[in-house]
């Protein structure tokens, strides 16, 4: 069985390229290695555009991605005051 300490990082670093935001960052809770690697390179998220939309009681923060995929990022402002 091949140890992720013996992969070249060129290896590693190419397959984390070709993975999407999300799947970066389940890659990242997968050890202590995988997460200190991921931050210590330069990632291409390949983010195609960002909308952002301001209302009174919320924020929504749209990011899209090459890949045909999207993160939406919701703040609400809650009956309490908190967010």
């Amino acid at each position: 069985m091949t140890s992720l300490f013996v992969i070249p990082e060129v290896a590693i670093t190419y397959v984390i390229n070709k993975c999407d935001y999300q799947s970066i960052q389940v890659l990242r809770k997968v050890c202590k290695f995988l997460c200190s690697f991921i931050d210590s390179i330069k990632i291409d998220l390949a983010i195609n555009y960002i909308y952002v939309i301001v209302e009174s009681e919320e924020i929504r923060l749209h990011l899209y991605f090459k890949q045909n995929s999207q993160i939406i990022i919701e703040y609400q402002k809650q009956e309490n005051g908190n967010s």
